[in-house]
């Protein structure tokens, strides 16, 4: 049989009919697919944190928690950290202070910490800090000591919020973890949150809040779309920044934005999203 013959052949039989008819259809949405129709932004691209950025940055973390200083001026913040997760569980009374006072204290307890031990010091233990907290979050509730459950404080209902736990269980890299544990700490320390983080972990923690700060104020979670941008120039960054512009009004830097990423090319999404903003901005 010549070879046509078995081609026609193959095509008139129930199979070969179908994946015809497959190939057809698959070729119509590759083509609808890739046609400029304006699209609203629905959701920011996904923060990717590698296995290999996952392994470096933990032994970052275990290096430094390795060098993490101890003495008098170390155990008096760190009563105030576990204090403040035994608050946040309602295992402690109210204060007995104003919030204002203790903020205070807490900030002279840790400059006579920095004072003693410098910095490095204080970022050392933040690192042997976060490595404690992720360890409890891997420990069941039921079986955990007073002391991890004071690490943790309320941490896991923010874990929760933030899109980095779901149904009881970590969803997201240690990085993250340590990083938005990191961020927590500082805050009750009275620092800002991103103070004492590294490059990489300024990225995860300015990048995860622009993509899942979804219950925080709209401007916060712009100005760390913007901030994500000081460390990381990527694509998926440019994308963050320019849906959360689109969701504060901030029309005019999305498109510019999408319209960047669309002359590049490969970037489908973004050209649709930006014909759907010129509409709007008309």
């Amino acid at each position: 049989m010549a070879t046509n013959d078995v081609k026609a052949d193959r095509r008139r039989s129930p199979e070969g009919a179908a994946l015809v008819g497959a190939s057809i259809v698959a070729g119509c949405l590759a083509v609808v697919f890739s046609l400029p129709v304006p699209v609203a932004p629905r959701e920011a691209p996904p923060l990717v944190v590698s296995a290999a950025q996952d392994t470096r940055a933990r032994a970052l973390d275990v290096a430094a928690s390795a060098q993490a200083p101890s003495s008098d001026a170390v155990r008096s913040v760190e009563s105030w950290v576990r204090q403040a997760g035994a608050r946040e569980r309602g295992e402690l009374p109210p204060r007995a202070g104003s919030m204002r006072e203790e903020g205070e204290a807490v900030r002279v307890s840790v400059e006579h910490l920095v004072t003693r031990h410098g910095e490095v010091g204080l970022r050392a233990l933040l690192a042997r800090w976060a490595l404690s907290i992720e360890r409890a979050l891997t420990v069941d509730p039921a079986q955990r000591d007073a002391a991890q459950r004071q690490w943790i404080g309320g941490f896991e209902a923010a874990l929760e919020l933030w899109g980095a736990r779901r149904a009881g269980h970590l969803v997201a890299r240690g990085l993250v973890v340590r990083t938005l544990a990191k961020a927590r700490l500082a805050v009750i320390l009275r620092r800002l949150p991103a103070e004492d983080l590294r490059p990489d972990e300024r990225r995860v923690y300015f990048g995860w809040l622009a993509r899942h700060g979804r219950t925080a104020p709209p401007e916060l979670r712009l100005d760390a779309a913007v901030d994500a941008l000081r460390v990381d120039r990527s694509d998926s960054a440019q994308a963050t920044f320019a849906f959360v512009s689109s969701g504060v009004g901030g029309l005019g830097a999305a498109l510019t934005t999408y319209e960047r990423l669309a002359e590049r090319g490969g970037h489908l999404r973004a050209r649709n999203h930006a014909r759907w903003l010129a509409a709007r901005s008309r």
